[in-house]
């Protein structure tokens, strides 16, 4: 029996700990300077999307090998321009992003996507509203936290669809906590996707 995870790559070492499934391949890169390693996983079939439990699409998972994602590592702005370049190597930033933040601020394991949701610099009004700034610079950002329907009610991606009808965005970035089976990526790591998410699974 597997254990339950979200991460990718742990699925498919579960799967097939010794070589990678048939219609999966996996690329490595090592950043020393900022001890990161990044491991990308594409699942290229429908046969093996069936076999690790993923949609098929990619997945960057990004792990300290320090022992911890801490905003005080001497690491912390290195890691923080390596996530921005490792999420760029999954979509193309354009000028209106929605950024989701999943998740129940008051319980703390469940609190990631609340948390960064919060930390997000909003343009979407500035540029609206200021005129006489110069905010050529910026895209188009707008913030979101869902909470969560024991809390509202409402299903979380129903609050995003809404939103979405609302402002048009083209590329909606959702983050939330994850599950992981070896303990050793508790706190540790971050994994990337375009595959979507499927709030409360």
């Amino acid at each position: 029996m597997s254990l339950r995870t979200d991460l990718a790559l742990e699925s498919a070492q579960q799967v097939s700990p010794d070589a990678l499934p048939e219609g999966v391949t996996k690329l490595e890169r090592s950043r020393k300077d900022i001890r990161l390693e990044v491991t990308e996983i594409t699942i290229e079939t429908e046969n093996a999307a069936r076999l690790i439990n993923k949609p098929a699409g990619r997945y960057i998972t990004v792990e300290s090998s320090d022992g911890s994602f801490s905003s005080y590592s001497d690491f912390f702005d290195g890691r923080v321009n390596c996530l921005a370049k490792e999420i760029t190597r999954l979509c193309n930033i354009p000028e209106r992003v929605l950024v989701v933040g999943l998740g129940n601020r008051s319980i703390t394991p469940d609190s990631l996507g609340p948390r960064v949701a919060e930390r997000i610099f909003a343009t979407r009004h500035i540029k609206k509203l200021a005129k006489d700034l110069d905010t050529s610079h910026l895209c188009d950002v707008a913030a979101l936290t869902t909470g969560v329907m024991a809390q509202t009610g409402v299903e979380s991606s129903a609050c995003v669809k809404a939103i979405c009808n609302e402002i048009s965005p083209q590329l909606v970035i959702v983050i939330d906590a994850l599950a992981c089976s070896e303990l050793s990526h508790l706190g540790t790591t971050v994994q990337l996707c375009n595959t979507g998410i499927s709030p409360g699974s």
